[in-house]
């Protein structure tokens, strides 16, 4: 596809500001039919339980809850393996070891493709979520009010509210990083694919935004993109002061020197530790993977917690609404910024348990732009031991 009938298809509403988008996403809500299971409420402060996307992943990630909760641990990584051993064969799979091997021993080249590391983060936040549960009685049903997770994290944030079963969840994800890795193994022959995380100022993010949805949708991609192929979007909105952009690497590159040039804008730039170009119409593909998949599922929409999708930045209203809306996740841009402060302002969360490998990125994420500053974020990683745990449930059993 040419870039020019690329940009057409990527093209989203252009936000003149971060806040603009909020209203945008806070007046379809009240459009909506069903109301919030959670009306604002200034007297009971509410819980959100956070999960991590990819490029968390590190080889011997489940070695510590392994050696420490084995009778947690073992049953959940057996049914992995046998969950994905269960998949029929797929033209597109590449891996020839367990995935709990590779988790386990690496290397990290094979980790980091997405076929694996989709279900090896997945895997290593529900491990955590359970050993929490089982092994230190933290009842999450009855404790968290809000469930989400950025990204690939918004399938483990299904899997905790009890809406989608974890041996569906993993054979979703799994399918669905194959073809995303066939994706970018296509269109990689035209250029190398990646993600580069943008950082500004918080002033200067609104700008930075209507700027690059400018180049994207009204330039010329052949003068912008030194070439008309290529593609590039905003994956995510992560923060108020980092983005994220997805697609070809030269295409982004050529972007930020337009910009730098016509704009007066120089954001730091930062290359992720991801395989493919998530959320970029590259990974188009594997939007009926994922529907599909979901149509063979049953969905238990849960009553007492609420979801958080994140392409509107609010929460699913029916089991209906995840079937329609998480398939195309994969080329939406993550309103995660979006997520966070209506929760913050809107719903009154006040306590943020994050959940996953590399928690420490996503604590950063959340405790920087919530009202509860930091101390509101209790951070529950994959190398904790069990002293640890006591610790992190002591803390949430005394927040008021």
């Amino acid at each position: 596809m040419r870039g020019s009938l690329l940009h057409k298809v990527l093209r989203p509403p252009r936000p003149q500001s971060i806040h603009c988008q909020s209203r945008k996403f806070h007046s379809s809500s009240r459009r909506r039919t069903k109301v919030d299971a959670h009306p604002p409420s200034e007297s009971k402060p509410k819980s959100a339980l956070v999960f991590p996307g990819q490029g968390t992943q590190k080889v011997g990630m489940l070695n510590d809850l392994q050696k420490n909760f084995p009778r947690t641990v073992n049953p959940i990584l057996e049914a992995v393996d046998a969950t994905i051993a269960s998949i029929d064969p797929s033209p597109y799979s590449q891996m020839s070891r367990s995935l709990t091997e590779i988790i386990r021993e690496g290397p990290s080249r094979l980790l980091t493709e997405t076929e694996n590391a989709q279900p090896a983060i997945v895997t290593t936040s529900i491990c955590i979520l359970k050993v929490l549960q089982q092994d230190f009685g933290y009842d999450v049903s009855s404790k968290v009010d809000y469930h989400l997770g950025h990204s690939l994290g918004e399938f483990a944030a299904l899997v905790s509210s009890g809406a989608l079963s974890f041996r569906d969840t993993i054979k979703i994800v799994r399918q669905r990083g194959e073809i995303m890795a066939s994706a970018s193994r296509s269109h990689g022959e035209e250029g190398e694919l990646g993600m580069v995380a943008l950082i500004t100022p918080a002033k200067r993010l609104p700008e930075l935004i209507a700027n690059i949805e400018e180049l994207l949708h009204r330039g010329d991609p052949d003068e912008i993109f030194g070439c008309g192929d290529r593609c590039v979007h905003i994956a995510n909105i992560n923060s108020s002061t980092q983005i994220v952009l997805s697609g070809h690497i030269q295409g982004i590159q050529h972007l930020l020197k337009h910009l730098r040039k016509w704009s007066g804008q120089d954001p730091r730039a930062i290359r992720l530790n991801v395989s493919a170009p998530f959320h970029s119409m590259i990974m188009a593909p594997s939007i009926r993977v994922v529907s599909d998949a979901l149509a063979k599922c049953d969905l238990n929409f849960p009553e007492l917690c609420t979801v958080l999708s994140n392409v509107t930045a609010r929460p699913y209203q029916s089991a209906e609404e995840i079937r329609q809306v998480l398939p195309k996740q994969v080329v939406e841009t993550v309103r995660w910024y979006d997520s966070i402060k209506y929760l913050d302002e809107e719903q009154n969360v006040r306590r943020w348990i994050n959940i996953g490998p590399g928690v420490k990125v996503g604590r950063n994420l959340i405790g920087k732009e919530v009202k509860g500053g930091m101390e509101s974020v209790v951070s529950i990683g994959e190398d904790m031991d069990g002293k640890a745990f006591e610790e992190v449930v002591k803390k949430l059993e005394d927040w008021p």
